[in-house]
């Protein structure tokens, strides 16, 4: 049988306080519901059947936040899973086997308002609308980039503040991805996910994302899936998904 098993103590970082796992030191007590379905004060639980280069693969593994704001590296061979992972998190797989939030399944939580409460995705393959740069921005409830982001991302302000009158489908692929991130980035969600953020990115992007997902500036829970070798060691800690030819554990 091909499982994946994974666990996210405090998936959503200092805020909001997804802090602690079932069996705690409280006793096993939940937090109060969330209107959402889900309870404050517990994690997720994830086992999702998917092949992984045709082999029963068992990957144990868990995400255990200490601090307010942590970053993940997800890393591996291209193939191993990484955005599978992702996906089966944000609830947009189903799996073939048990999710839960603490104890709440799944299939009874909202998962698309979860999604849009908590979460800010930048996925690897962008869907690029037909609109302009600034409509995109309106859409997306975001009316400017703010100071402190133009501190921390001068490159990303720049880049879009130049472009607002550009449909986004005449942009190029670094300037589309700047695009994508600082949306991302200006809702400041509890959980920012990111698949290969640093793909087409010139140098300046790279470093200066990189540099904020090492400072973390508002103590986010950042998962980052990359290959980008300078991104992995900038992160608080890496899951890496790749495995053992001979007994299929990662």
């Amino acid at each position: 049988m091909l499982q994946i098993l994974f666990e996210l103590f405090q998936i959503v970082s200092g805020r909001k306080g997804l802090v602690r796992p079932i069996g705690g030191s409280d006793g096993g007590r939940r937090g109060p519901r969330h209107p959402h379905g889900w309870a404050r004060g517990e994690h997720i639980v994830v086992q999702h059947r998917v092949p992984i280069r045709g082999k029963a693969l068992l990957v144990p593994r868990s995400l255990r936040g200490r601090r307010e704001g942590e970053t993940y590296a997800i890393t591996g061979p291209n193939g191993c899973g990484k955005s599978t992972f992702l996906k089966v998190l944000l609830g947009l797989y189903s799996a073939g086997g048990h999710r839960a939030l603490g104890s709440v399944p799944y299939e009874e939580l909202d998962m698309e308002t979860i999604r849009h409460d908590l979460f800010a995705v930048c996925p690897q393959k962008l869907f690029i609308p037909n609109e302009t740069v600034e409509h995109y921005l309106e859409r997306a409830s975001i009316r400017g980039t703010g100071e402190h982001l133009c501190e921390l991302v001068p490159s990303f302000c720049r880049t879009v503040e130049s472009l607002k009158g550009k449909n986004c489908r005449d942009l190029s692929g670094g300037e589309y991805r700047k695009l994508r991130i600082i949306s991302a980035l200006c809702r400041q969600p509890e959980v920012l996910v990111f698949d290969e953020p640093t793909n087409d990115l010139d140098e300046e992007s790279r470093r200066e994302f990189t540099e904020y997902v090492s400072r973390n500036p508002f103590n986010q829970l950042i998962l980052v899936v990359s290959h980008d070798q300078d991104l992995i060691l900038a992160c608080d800690k890496k899951l890496d998904l790749n495995f053992d030819s001979k007994d299929g554990q990662c």
